[in-house]
């Protein structure tokens, strides 16, 4: 099998869309070796063992318009889109299989600038008309994307997505004297960061826990260290910019608690990683956190920070962690690599 993967996000993305592309391509190549794996790229990628095509010209529009060529010369069989989109001129004889991780620029359409919001639309419709098979990462984005475009029956899968291995390598083990709730997440409005915030400061007399903010720079990191410098919460929460792999699993394995404020996701892969670390968690009350975690996480309306506040205390108890341990097999089963693997080779394989 000759598999091609638009590889952008692979290289250029330290979190979300990067981390899928990651960790797909690393199962593959660990439960199929036999296949050959293609990865195009749109520029140059140093110190890799990956099998890379490039451009074949200088034009910057050669993901959109141009890579097709590419995948032709290739002997390509399957190409899979790994970010929404497929290249226009991919060929007609192929198997072409996409995934679409959300269609938040429909849903919160305020978040993105006007023409970043026709070029996705353009690209999303794009990929869903000329694809053999779509890829939604949840139920809840397999009902999002059917509410927008009206995808053909049976065209569309459910695929979970699997969390690096070695989150299960850095379980949580509560012994550190400091005790911490960590949210990992960029720092961006939909992450919805200053209500966890306010909830922090309505629940601190009443545990002694502090409170770790880490992932990506963003728009909104400035707004929310203002926010813990007016609530006078220094010593109390700290925001960790640009935090590396390997200082990210140790952050996990060594926090006492998850939580997970935000607003809207397509999937939630922090979710997934505190539930391999073990980590007992609060998270929004939206269909896709309660389509993954079930009856294993507290739930708390986003736009709360009360009930947040409340389920913060709560997250606090040890029995609270004992009893959400027992039922996390169901989430940890859905996130399991080798049956993600086995429906891969299904929808490759056509």
């Amino acid at each position: 099998m000759r598999i091609g993967f638009d590889a952008k996000r692979f290289y250029q993305n330290a979190s979300g869309l990067g981390n899928y592309s990651r960790k797909l391509i690393a199962d593959l190549h660990q439960f199929h070796p036999s296949w050959e794996l293609k990865l195009f790229v749109p520029k140059l990628i140093e110190n890799t063992s990956e099998s890379i095509v490039y451009p074949t010209s200088n034009s910057k529009l050669w993901r959109t318009w141009g890579m097709g060529k590419s995948i032709s010369k290739e002997k390509i069989e399957v190409f899979h889109g790994l970010s929404n989109e497929l290249p226009f001129d991919i060929p007609q004889k192929i198997r072409k299989v996409v995934t679409i991780h959300d269609v938040i620029f429909k849903q919160f359409p305020d978040y993105y600038p006007f023409f970043d919001r026709k070029i996705y639309h353009l690209k999303t419709s794009f990929a869903l008309v000329k694809s053999d098979k779509v890829i939604a990462t949840s139920e809840a984005t397999a009902s999002e994307i059917q509410k927008y475009y009206k995808v053909k029956e049976g065209k569309i899968e459910v695929v979970y997505q699997a969390v690096d291995s070695e989150y299960y390598n850095h379980k949580a083990h509560f012994l550190n004297d400091e005790k911490y709730f960590i949210y990992t997440s960029s720092f961006t409005k939909r992450k919805n960061h200053l209500t966890l915030i306010q909830a922090f400061e309505l629940s601190k007399k009443q545990h002694n826990w502090n409170l770790k903010l880490a992932g990506l720079d963003g728009e909104m990191a400035g707004f929310i260290q203002n926010q813990i410098n007016q609530l006078g919460l220094q010593d109390r929460v700290e925001i960790i910019l640009n935090v590396q792999q390997d200082q990210m699993f140790e952050l996990m394995k060594n926090a006492s608690a998850f939580v997970y404020p935000s607003l809207l996701e397509g999937f939630g892969i922090p979710l997934a990683e505190a539930a391999a670390v073990g980590l007992p968690m609060a998270v929004s009350r939206n269909a896709i956190f309660t389509e993954l975690a079930g009856d294993s996480a507290l739930y708390f309306h986003p736009n709360d920070e009360r009930e947040l506040a409340s389920q913060l205390v709560l997250l606090t108890n040890d029995d609270t962690r004992i009893q959400q341990l027992q039922k996390r097999s169901i989430l940890l089963n859905k996130i399991d690599s080798k049956r993600i693997m086995d429906q891969m080779t299904v929808l490759y394989l056509g």
